[in-house]
């Protein structure tokens, strides 16, 4: 039980770095990345993973330049 905590902890470390990863990337990178990725990927996938971070970053990105007032809730 304890292992399966460190590991689910090392999981949670290494998908925040990966979140920071791509928010920093410039739109040409992300975009670049998003049409280099599988659209239909597995469910419980890395591929499907990092599709959904990279999405979402976009979508983030999309709504600041159009200045939409929307509420974003924090993922769990």
């Amino acid at each position: 039980m304890q292992k399966s905590a460190e590991l689910l902890s090392a999981l949670g470390a290494v998908i925040d770095e990966t979140k920071a990863h791509i928010h920093r990337m410039d739109d040409l990178t992300l975009q670049a990345l998003a049409a280099n990725l599988p659209p239909k990927a597995p469910a419980g996938t890395a591929e499907m993973l990092m599709l959904l971070l990279v999405l979402r970053e976009a979508e983030s990105r999309e709504r600041k330049h159009q200045g939409a007032k929307v509420l974003i809730f924090p993922s769990a």
